[in-house]
C-alpha cells in the first residue's frame, strides 16, 4: 500500500474472507470480488456494509447467479458497482474470452462493466473491452514468466503490460468523445 501511495498507483486487492475485508478497510478505495466468492452471499453483504464501491468478476457463474449476487449487493446498499466478464480458465483461449458479454452485463444490470482477462495476448481483449464501453480491465501480470505459481506462465511481463496500457489508451483516443 505504501509503495503504491508513494508512486501514485491505485492500490486494490481481493479479499477472500471477512477478516481481510476489515483489515483492508483503511487501505482500499473499493473492493474487488473474485468469481470464487460471487455466490457467498454473507461475504457479499459484509463487503457491501463497508459502503465502498465494488468490482465483481462473474466467471463460472450463470446469469441467474450473477443476478442474485447483484441483488444482494444492491439490497445491502451498493450503488457503485462494476461487473467484469470473466472466463475462469487459465489461460483463456482468445476465441473463448467472449468480450461481447460485457454488453449483456451492462444491459441486464445497468452497471459499469469490464473484463477480467486471463488470455495470453496483452492487447486484443483489453482494447476490445474499451471499444465496447468497458471501464475496468483486470489483468494478472508477472515480473518473470519462469517464476513458480499458478498465474506466472500466462501473465504478461512488464513490457507486455506496457503494450496493454498503450493499446487501451490508443483505443480510447481513437474512439473520441
Amino acid at each position: 500500500h505504501e509503495y503504491c501511495r508513494e508512486n501514485d498507483i491505485l492500490f486494490l486487492t481481493t479479499p477472500f474472507d471477512t477478516n481481510s475485508v476489515n483489515l483492508l478497510m483503511d487501505y482500499v478505495p473499493a473492493y474487488k470480488i473474485a468469481s470464487y466468492t460471487l455466490s457467498h452471499h454473507p461475504f457479499l453483504k459484509h463487503v457491501a456494509n463497508t459502503g465502498k464501491p465494488v468490482i465483481m468478476s462473474t466467471g463460472a457463474h450463470s446469469l441467474d447467479e450473477v443476478r442474485e449476487a447483484v441483488s444482494v449487493l444492491r439490497t445491502a446498499g451498493v450503488s457503485d458497482l462494476v461487473l467484469l466478464q470473466c472466463v475462469a480458465s487459465y489461460p483463456t483461449p482468445l476465441d473463448s474470452i467472449n468480450v461481447r458479454a460485457i454488453e449483456r452485463l451492462r444491459k441486464e444490470f445497468g452497471t459499469h462493466v469490464g473484463l477480467s482477462d486471463h488470455t495470453t495476448d496483452p492487447t486484443i481483449a483489453p482494447a476490445a473491452t474499451v471499444a465496447l464501453g468497458g471501464v475496468v480491465v483486470e489483468k494478472h501480470f508477472t515480473l518473470d514468466r519462469s517464476m513458480e505459481g499458478p498465474d506466472h506462465s500466462f501473465a504478461p511481463e512488464p513490457d507486455e503490460l506496457d503494450k496493454m496500457v498503450t493499446a487501451i489508451r490508443r483505443t480510447e483516443s481513437a474512439l473520441g468523445r
